[in-house]
């Protein structure tokens, strides 16, 4: 993925909930001296990466009499010393296809940025795997986004994970009446999930004088079985 990848690259992978900190600066360090020493591997064709959601102030600005760090990048950064150091910032990421899979794992913002991007470019794919990370928010810029082609096989994936309760929430109501005949309409027994919150007055509204009238016949018949 990077230019700078070597023969030996070491990677860490660090989120908002487990940030790169001085503390675990020093125990990547140490843990790769030790891989280094175990494999016979030199130190002169390996590299260390830290791949940060956010920017690690303190190791880059903390560790200065241990270490300086340059930026080559708005987004990366490398160390002096052997094995270099580098850490990449993925909210400092270019808003570009090859950063895609690092991107899903930015932070919020730049998450719905990146999410909106690739819908924006067609890359429909990448809809999964943001619902898969972050469920509510992949819906919000769903729907902000509006209608859009997506892949039939995340459609599958989206709507298995819903309750039929989640999913009316977005189906209108004249929508999830169509097709359901007068005796359902009234019932509202074998279609429960499809009728739910939809009150008296919406049931009705469509029907034909016909409808209506048949309406009547059933609750009149109704009405005379309780009254038995």
């Amino acid at each position: 993925m990077f230019d700078f990848f070597t023969e030996n690259n070491i990677i860490a992978l660090k989120s908002l909930g487990d940030p790169l900190t001085i503390w675990e600066y020093h125990k990547i360090r140490g843990r790769t001296s030790l891989y280094l020493a175990e494999n016979k591997l030199a130190a002169s064709s390996t590299i260390i990466c830290a791949v940060c959601s956010s920017e690690p102030r303190k190791v880059l600005y903390q560790l200065q009499d241990e270490v300086k760090f340059t930026m080559k990048e708005p987004w990366h950064y490398v160390s002096d010393d052997n094995p270099p150091f580098h850490i990449v910032i993925i909210r400092k990421l270019k808003m570009e296809y090859k950063n895609y899979p690092l991107l899903l794992f930015a932070p919020m913002r730049k998450f719905k940025e990146f999410l909106k991007h690739a819908i924006d470019n067609n890359r429909l794919e990448y809809v999964g795997y943001a619902y898969m990370l972050h469920p509510q928010e992949t819906k919000e810029v769903l729907m902000m986004t509006g209608n859009i082609p997506i892949p039939e096989e995340n459609v599958k994936f989206i709507v298995n994970d819903l309750t039929p309760e989640r999913i009316l929430r977005y189906i209108d109501v004249q929508d999830r009446l169509r097709g359901v005949d007068v005796q359902d309409r009234l019932r509202g027994v074998d279609v429960e999930d499809r009728l739910r919150g939809i009150d008296a007055e919406d049931r009705l509204n469509g029907l034909s004088r016909e409808e209506l009238k048949e309406l009547q016949r059933l609750l009149n018949d109704k009405i005379a079985e309780n009254e038995r």
